[in-house]
């Protein structure tokens, strides 16, 4: 699990394990949610809300970058955020990405 307290030097390593598949689970609270970029990421759960659109987009976005190999991507809301920023299928073909 990672968290704020975490050590960057533990982090990289965890973030690593992960992307080569020698961690099969990463479980951040508000550490990975910008700028993390592991494709394979197949599986986001949310477990608290957030009133930021463009929030909800980067956190679901950890599973939704394509990737060879990756047919699909599950996002589970338990903090109900879609009920507060809509579906995310229809933003992004409304927004023009497919």
């Amino acid at each position: 699990m990672l968290t704020a307290k975490t050590a960057k030097s533990d982090r990289r390593r965890m973030v690593e394990d992960f992307r080569h598949g020698r961690l099969m689970h990463l479980l951040n609270v508000a550490v990975s949610t910008e700028g993390f970029d592991v494709p394979d990421c197949a599986v986001v759960v949310h477990l608290r809300p957030t009133k930021s659109l463009s929030l909800h987009r980067q956190i679901n976005g950890r599973a939704l970058r394509a990737s060879e190999g990756k047919p699909y991507a599950v996002i589970v809301d338990m903090a109900r955020n879609t009920t507060v920023h809509g579906d995310l299928t229809m933003q992004l073909c409304l927004s023009g990405i497919e």
